[in-house]
């Protein structure tokens, strides 16, 4: 198998990789290659990924993928037909050079062992360029960008005709979902404003948005009930176009606990900033990918990152993962893409994708550099959890865990993932317990109902099972076709069986292949790996 070094990025000029590109210009019109449409696209996707400092995404997948448009199940492992067209490459480029190109100064050259070319001459060749200079005419200092996600204002409108009491309550509500919000990576609270005027609420809207530049604003008014409970009703509005895009009221005692306060703030926090679930989030990267190609540089980490996530491909991972690499070849220690990218490497693990090198060791040193740069961050514990799960570090990923639903009490999808990996450890009661009492919660994801599957499944409650199989609804996961695969195949329903697993592989096209040694990474569990597959092997 053809390995992958690290690339250097290129040091040279524009006006150097202007003259690489006429270079490949003359090769691909030479004979050697005008007739040649396939190596022509090889050679110059590997020169133009080089000269855009993307050397480090040229294995053999991406160049099948993107420059050879084969489809995304081409498995590198099974066909050598990438390698085969490379080693025709570096033929036609050595008669090229001994014929044609014999006098040229520069020498495009890929060497054995690799897909990444070299430009040999090429610096040797003076070029005249203007050199920028700052105002005080030294060269001015590369900007380091650093991700970041929607920015996010809080504010608390206050109704004068209500009692101090209330506003009290309404300003420990809102401290706790301020002291929330900040733990969360992938948005930003800029301010907490701890009253405005109910009266004149757009008003008080548009000074917030003129004075922070805030993207959203989320708003808290608790009003008086007549039955000594209060209404707090919460608001998130788009800063620009100040449209509604979240409006809920919460019914809660006029005197409340410190344990309902933490529960009430989660929910919040949870539904408007979370980056699998939350509104905020889900609205935000909507409005950046309608520009792709307009997207800012700190936000693109978290953009490609959500279109991962709604579009569950091998391709869209791809993508994500290259710009990812490419933000973190430029700035290591950027917090977001390396949470994002512990995250890509569990995935490419599980799904078996492979386009990562080692994905749990890349994984797990992304994860570690996330705590060091922000050791609260919940977020960084949940993804070097999920990693030492898969590396059957139990112990430690259970540490992980509960560090981080101590750092964000309540939060559901942490609530959520630590309960399903207490059930893959065996500890179904305990992991049960966290899975129901998310589930109990307004507006979780379909694919929550997966882990109630599984309990059901592995009992033999396969009605049951099918139950909460059917409420697993969400696109593009193969969680819901498979585990009302399996139910059917156990209750002696093939062909409705067979339907849903044609759903499995359309949406995974190499499951067949890859899906007994994907459960159990998925799981953790090969018990109840072999239960599943053995179901699956019934309907084949």
């Amino acid at each position: 198998m053809v390995s992958d070094p690290p690339i250097t990025p290129l040091t040279f000029t524009k006006e150097h990789a202007q003259l690489v590109k006429d270079q490949l210009k003359r090769i691909l019109e030479s004979k050697h290659f005008s007739s040649a449409k396939q190596m022509q696209n090889f050679l110059s996707y590997v020169v133009k990924k080089v000269l855009a400092g993307e050397g480090n995404s040229l294995k053999q997948f991406t160049i099948a993928i993107e420059a050879l448009e084969f489809p995304d199940d081409f498995d590198p492992n099974q066909s050598p037909v990438v390698r085969i067209l490379g080693g025709r490459v570096r033929t036609r480029l050595k008669k090229y050079y001994d014929q044609d190109g014999s006098n040229d100064e520069i020498i495009i050259n890929i060497p054995t062992g690799s897909y990444s070319p070299e430009f040999l001459g090429v610096e040797d060749i003076p070029v005249i360029t203007k050199k920028k200079q700052g105002k005080s005419g030294n060269k001015q200092k590369k900007i380091i960008v650093e991700s970041t996600g929607p920015l996010l204002t809080l504010a608390c409108f206050s109704d004068k005709t209500q009692s101090n009491e209330v506003n009290k309550s309404l300003y420990l509500i809102s401290d706790n979902i301020a002291t929330k919000l900040s733990h969360f990576v992938f948005s930003k609270l800029i301010v907490s404003i701890p009253f405005a005027d109910k009266s004149n609420s757009e008003g008080s809207l548009k000074k917030i948005k003129k004075k922070h530049q805030s993207d959203y604003s989320l708003t808290l008014l608790l009003q008086e009930l007549p039955d000594k409970r209060n209404n707090l009703i919460y608001r998130l509005y788009d800063s620009n176009s100040k449209e509604v895009l979240w409006s809920e009221d919460y019914i809660i005692d006029a005197k409340f606990s410190s344990e309902e306060l933490c529960k009430i703030s989660g929910k919040i926090t949870a539904e408007i900033a979370d980056i699998y679930k939350g509104v905020m989030q889900a609205h935000w990267t909507r409005n950046l990918l309608i520009n792709p190609e307009q997207i800012p540089a700190e936000n693109q980490a978290l953009a490609y990152y959500r279109y991962y996530s709604s579009h569950l491909n091998k391709r869209s991972m791809l993508k994500a993962v290259r710009v990812c690499e490419n933000i973190l070849q430029q700035n290591p220690n950027d917090l977001i893409a390396n949470i994002i990218m512990a995250e890509y490497c569990r995935r490419d693990y599980v799904y078996g994708y492979r386009l990562i090198e080692q994905p749990l060791q890349t994984g797990k040193l992304c994860a570690e550099k996330a705590i060091r740069i922000r050791p609260n961050s919940h977020e960084a514990h949940s993804a070097l959890a999920q990693i030492l799960f898969c590396l059957n570090e139990w112990s430690h990923a259970n540490e992980e865990f509960s560090l981080a639903r101590r750092i964000c009490k309540h939060h559901p999808v942490i609530e959520y993932v630590a309960g399903f990996h207490l059930c893959m450890m065996g500890k179904w009661e305990e992991g049960m317990s966290l899975v129901n009492a998310v589930l109990e919660l307004p507006y979780i994801p379909s694919w929550y109902h997966t882990t109630p599957f599984l309990n059901f499944f592995r009992q033999e409650k396969y009605q049951d099972a099918l139950t909460e199989a059917k409420k697993i609804t969400s696109p593009g996961i193969i969680h819901g076709p498979l585990a009302r695969a399996v139910c059917f195949a156990k209750l002696g329903l093939i062909k409705e069986a067979k339907l849903e697993l044609d759903e499995v592989i359309a949406r995974h096209t190499h499951f067949l292949k890859f899906g007994k040694l994907g459960l159990v990474r998925f799981l953790g569990s090969e018990e109840l790996a072999d239960k599943i597959w053995n179901a699956v092997k019934l309907i084949k």
